[in-house]
């Protein structure tokens, strides 16, 4: 992903997205691309986008609708931010109206801010979901 070139694409569905740093790539510019219904599996935090030069509508929010989400609720949202211990930002939020959705929006370091972070409605931190059935693996 060094040096690409990302306009106007959605990143959604992805199984799992295991994150190996604490860090996205280089990536030259970005522009419009939206990411939701993904399960980020986070090894260091804080997450941070690095050395993007020309980051342009990097949105992790999308408009809630009523279709099957990767943590096994029932509407679409946003993502699901887990950790290997159990402390990821999903895996402890508190979902007080039960919509399947943290009750504060998910505000990592600069340039990411889920606005609709999921919730597992089970809490069983499996990351099992529907509606999506492959796995990203970024090694960097």
């Amino acid at each position: 992903l060094k040096d690409s070139y990302f306009y106007n694409n959605e990143v959604y569905c992805d199984r799992v997205l295991h994150i190996g740093s604490h860090y996205l790539p280089h990536i030259s510019t970005i522009k419009n691309v939206v990411f939701y219904n993904n399960l980020f599996h986070i090894a260091d935090d804080p997450l941070y986008i690095g050395s993007a030069v020309n980051i342009k509508a990097l949105l992790f929010i999308v408009t809630m609708s009523l279709d099957p989400n990767i943590a096994g609720g029932l509407m679409l949202g946003g993502n699901y931010w887990s950790k290997s211990d159990g402390t990821g930002f999903s895996q402890t939020c508190k979902d007080s109206n039960s919509d399947g959705f943290c009750d504060e929006a998910y505000a990592g370091a600069p340039g990411i801010h889920d606005h609709f972070p999921l919730v597992d409605k089970s809490k069983r931190n499996s990351g099992a979901g529907v509606g999506c059935n492959r796995d990203l693996k970024l090694q960097m």
